[in-house]
C-alpha cells in the first residue's frame, strides 16, 4: 500500500511537471500576428510530440485515478486504518502511563530524600509482600520450626547445643553458598579455591528440627491432582506439587479455550480416573480470540455438569484468568472473572452439598489496586508480551496453587 501512493504522488508530480512544460512550448511557438501565423514543419512536430505527450498523460492519469479507487474500495486499507488507530490509542495510553509513572518516580525520590527512614519502612514492607507471595505456606511453616528452635533453643533436648552461635550460621551460610556456586561453574572454566570459613565448625541442624527439614508424609493414599490449563500454568509439573506432608499422582491436561471442557475424549478420560481435585485456568484465549463471555460461562457450566455426572466426589478448582496488557481485553477480563465467581456462588446455592466440592481461585496477587481500577501487576509479567508470566510471576502461580490445593487436602486427609 506504501509503494502504490508513492508511485500515485510521483505520478501526480510528473503530470503537473510536463503539463508546465508543455504550457511553456506552446506559449513559445504561438504566432503574435497573422503574418506569423503560418505554421513551420517544426511546429508542426513539436505540436505533433505535444499531442503524443498529452494522450500518454491522459493514460497516466486515468491510471492514477484507477488506483485511488482500488484502494479506496479495498477492504484490507479500512482494517489497517482501524488497527493503526488502536493501535496509536494503547500507545497514547501506554505514554500516558509512563508519564505517570515517571511522575511516581520523582515524587518517590524527593520522598525518599525528605523521609529516607520512612520510604526504607516501606520497602522492607514491600519485600515482605513479595517473598510472601512467592513462599507457600509449607515453606513458611518449616522456616518458623527452624526460627522456632533458634530462638527458643530451651525446647531442645538437653544433648543438643542451646545456642549457636552468630558465625557459625554465618559460616554455614557461606558454605552453603558456596557449593550451589560451586555446582553453576562450567567444566571448561579454571576452578576457583575455596574461601575460607568464618568458623572452623561447620553448623548442622540439630536432630529436634532435622525432621522438619525431610519429607514427612502423613497420608498412606495418594491424591489424583490434575491441572487443565493453558499456556499460562505450563510450567507447572510433578516437581513443582512435591509436598512434605501428601503423596500427589499429578497430571496435567493442556488446552487452549473453555470450548475444549466439552469434548467428549476428555469426559471419558475424566470417567475413568475420577481425580481426587481438578485444577482448571481457562479464559484468556477466549477473550483474545472474541469469543462472548456467555458461551465461556455456558462452556464451564456444562463442564461442571458432566463432572458432577462422572465423578462426583471430584473436587473442582476453577482459577480465573489474568490481564493480558490489552485495556480493551482486561475489560472483558474483568467481566469474565465476576461472571465466573457468580456461578461458582450459583452452583453452590443449587448443589447445597455438606462437603465442599466447588472452590475459586481469584489470583489477586497478580493485581495492582489503582485509583480508579485494578491494574495488572507488572511484576508477574513478561515485559515482551504482558500476557505470558515471568520467573518471578511463575513462582507466584505455583505458591498459589499450591496455598490452594493444601487446604483442600487437609479436608481430604482427615476424610482419608
Amino acid at each position: 500500500m506504501e509503494s502504490t501512493l508513492k508511485h500515485i504522488v510521483e505520478s501526480i508530480v510528473n503530470i503537473n511537471h510536463d503539463i508546465n512544460n508543455i504550457r511553456g512550448a506552446v506559449e513559445k511557438e504561438r504566432p503574435t500576428n497573422d503574418k506569423q501565423a503560418v505554421i513551420k514543419p517544426e511546429s508542426a512536430a513539436i505540436s505533433k510530440e505535444l499531442a503524443i505527450e498529452l494522450a500518454a498523460l491522459t493514460q497516466e492519469v486515468k491510471g492514477c485515478s484507477r488506483r485511488i479507487d482500488d484502494l479506496s474500495n479495498s477492504k484490507e486499507l479500512t482494517r489497517l486504518m482501524k488497527d493503526c488507530s488502536g493501535r496509536m490509542k494503547d500507545l497514547i495510553g501506554n505514554l500516558q502511563e509512563a508519564k505517570s509513572d515517571l511522575k511516581t518516580i520523582c515524587e518517590d525520590l524527593a520522598n525518599m530524600r525528605d523521609n529516607a527512614a520512612d520510604v526504607m519502612r516501606k520497602s522492607v514492607q514491600d519485600m515482605s509482600s513479595y517473598y510472601t507471595s512467592v513462599f507457600s505456606d509449607e515453606t513458611r511453616d518449616q522456616v518458623k520450626e527452624i526460627h522456632s528452635f533458634l530462638v527458643y533453643p530451651q525446647h531442645a533436648s538437653t544433648g543438643v547445643q542451646t545456642e549457636v552461635p552468630v558465625d557459625i550460621i554465618a559460616s554455614a551460610c557461606e558454605n552453603v553458598l558456596r557449593s550451589l556456586t560451586s555446582e553453576a561453574v562450567e567444566d571448561n572454566q579454571p576452578s576457583q579455591p575455596p574461601r575460607p570459613a568464618l568458623h572452623n565448625t561447620t553448623f548442622t541442624f540439630p536432630e529436634p528440627i532435622q525432621p522438619s527439614l525431610r519429607t514427612i508424609v502423613n497420608s498412606a493414599a495418594a491424591f489424583d491432582v490434575w491441572l487443565i490449563t493453558d499456556s499460562i500454568m505450563r510450567h507447572i509439573n510433578e516437581f513443582s506439587l512435591s509436598f512434605r506432608k501428601y503423596r500427589i499422582n499429578f497430571e496435567r491436561v493442556d488446552k487452549t479455550s473453555s470450548s475444549a471442557l466439552n469434548q467428549r475424549n476428555l469426559e471419558r478420560k475424566i470417567a475413568n480416573g475420577k481425580p481426587h481435585i481438578i485444577y482448571l485456568h481457562l479464559g484468556v484465549n477466549d477473550v483474545n480470540e472474541g469469543v462472548d463471555r456467555q458461551e465461556t460461562i455456558d462452556n464451564f457450566k456444562k463442564f461442571n455438569e458432566m463432572l458432577l455426572r462422572v465423578s462426583p466426589s471430584t473436587k473442582l478448582v476453577v482459577s480465573c484468568p489474568l490481564l493480558n496488557g490489552n485495556s480493551h481485553h482486561d475489560r472483558h477480563i474483568f467481566s469474565l472473572r465476576h461472571s465466573l465467581s457468580l456461578l461458582i456462588s450459583q452452583q453452590e446455592q443449587i448443589e447445597d452439598s455438606a462437603t465442599k466440592r466447588l472452590y475459586i481461585q481469584k489470583n489477586d496477587k497478580f493485581f495492582r489496586d489503582g485509583p480508579s481500577t485494578r491494574t495488572q501487576n507488572s511484576l508477574f509479567f513478561n515485559r515482551d508480551d504482558l500476557l505470558h508470566l515471568s520467573n518471578r510471576g511463575k513462582a507466584a502461580m505455583t505458591c498459589t496453587m499450591r496455598d490452594t490445593l493444601d487446604k483442600i487436602l487437609k479436608d481430604l486427609l482427615a476424610q482419608h
